[in-house]
């Protein structure tokens, strides 16, 4: 049973339809949800995922700002989409959804697929983990078409004559039962190494956790192509074995990042639970501010883009009050995106803003933010010699369609508030902001 919510909406308990509520659910699915919130109560940041209470002797479920998928033992299948679609409109469902997995494959390095439209039409009313399922066997093959690497490996075997290194102490114990067979290690140069090994792995999970007849074929017919290749039987050494390897192989980036999450279980947050198969959840905030550094190096030709740059203080303090030197730096400033070492600041909120209700703290741009970009533009355009402009992207909704009239916080340093679709062509959408910054 595939269900979908918007992010930041509720879940009713219960057979009657509750009005305030976007969703309602039998005694049973809403119980399994309760208990694997509260199983994984403990863990930090939790509380950003959901909240449970009580209104009018009635349980409910509060859905915050992660989005992704929990997928019940008895069958329920409750997708969370981000909320920038209406509610009312499926087609609106179905481009959020396509929309969210170009998200999480930019945030999980699975760029090369991150805009194939024609690819995702196909799983439109395709639950978002068998989605993911079929976009593994997509880039496997991909892979198994460039040809899997292959490396020197070491090799033990009994053989009629010697070759490579002859293991002495193990030929003394069994030469005299077979005076014509030789104990040898040597080297050979194969696939059978680390980062294939858990390629097939995973390709084996997926086979075991895919509900679709038509997947489970395509996971036989690949794992096919690695018959000769072991399973990992240590999933740790093996990744750090990769990391250290295979750091710069793009050809293999992408997939050992996703066979980690599913070997390991691993997402931006790990969830487990008795009633739960699967759950798959990611802040909303964080796959916005990925994705849209994302567009921008790639639609920016010219521009230098930094992200999260390390590189100012807000202040600078004496060790003690007799010094003539402010040497301890204070405040660290992280903007979300640096242009052209400071010529502009582009920063990434993740918050359904209304344009006609600017005043309203509430359901507005709040005050902390723009002290923020604040400290940002003074900062940059004294290190850089000329004045930084400054722009924040929110998500466009119904409600706040077109930019705010432009702001100024005086000498010359310009803040503008724009929104940014995540359903139209993603090219344009950077383009409108890249005109402010000539």
């Amino acid at each position: 049973m595939l269900r979908q919510i918007q992010e930041f909406g509720r879940i009713a308990e219960g057979s009657r339809i509750d009005s305030s509520a976007d969703l309602t659910l039998d005694q049973d699915n809403f119980s399994d949800l309760v208990d694997f919130i509260e199983t994984n109560s403990y863990k930090s940041n939790f509380d950003k995922a959901f909240t449970i209470y009580r209104k009018s002797g009635r349980r409910f479920i509060q859905v915050k700002n992660y989005v992704g998928l929990v997928e019940t033992t008895k069958g329920l299948v409750l997708e969370i989409l981000p909320k920038i679609y209406d509610s009312e409109n499926s087609n609106n469902i179905n481009d959020c959804k396509k929309t969210l997995i170009k998200m999480l494959r930019v945030s999980y390095g699975r760029k090369s697929l991150a805009t194939n439209y024609a690819n995702l039409k196909a799983y439109d009313n395709m639950p978002i983990f068998e989605e993911f399922i079929n976009s593994y066997i997509n880039e496997t093959e991909l892979l198994l078409n460039l040809g899997l690497s292959m490396e020197y490996q070491p090799v033990e075997e009994r053989l009629p004559m010697i070759r490579g290194k002859l293991l002495t102490s193990t030929n003394l114990i069994s030469h005299v039962y077979l005076k014509n067979n030789f104990e040898c290690r040597y080297d050979e140069f194969n696939a059978n190494y680390s980062p294939n090994k858990l390629i097939k792995s995973t390709l084996i999970l997926l086979r075991n956790l895919t509900k679709l007849e038509r997947t489970r074929i395509r996971l036989i017919q690949l794992l096919e192509s690695f018959n000769d290749i072991d399973v990992s039987l240590n999933y740790a050494k093996d990744f750090e074995y990769c990391k250290a390897r295979l750091s710069k192989s793009l050809k293999y980036k992408s997939l050992l990042k996703w066979s980690e999450a599913y070997l390991n279980k691993k997402s931006f947050m790990i969830f487990h639970g008795n009633t739960i198969s699967r759950a798959l959840l990611y802040p909303m905030e964080k796959l916005f501010e990925d994705y849209i550094a994302y567009l921008f190096r790639k639609y920016t030709n010219g521009y230098t883009i930094k992200t999260q740059e390390k590189k100012y203080y807000i202040l600078n303090q004496k060790a003690n009050i007799e010094d003539k030197e402010y040497s301890i730096n204070r405040f660290l400033l992280k903007p979300d995106m640096v242009i052209n070492n400071g010529i502009a600041i582009i920063d990434t909120k993740w918050k359904l803003i209304e344009a006609s209700n600017f005043n309203n703290k509430d359901k507005n741009i709040s005050e902390a933010d723009i002290y923020q970009m604040h400290a940002y533009g003074r900062k940059y355009s004294s290190a850089i010699g000329q004045s930084c402009k400054l722009v924040m992207l929110y998500p466009m909704w119904p409600k706040f369609t077109s930019k705010l009239p432009q702001f100024t916080y005086g000498d010359n340093i310009t803040l503008d508030i724009i929104p940014f679709s995540l359903l139209t062509d993603p090219q344009s959408e950077v383009n409108k902001v890249v005109q402010l910054l000539a």
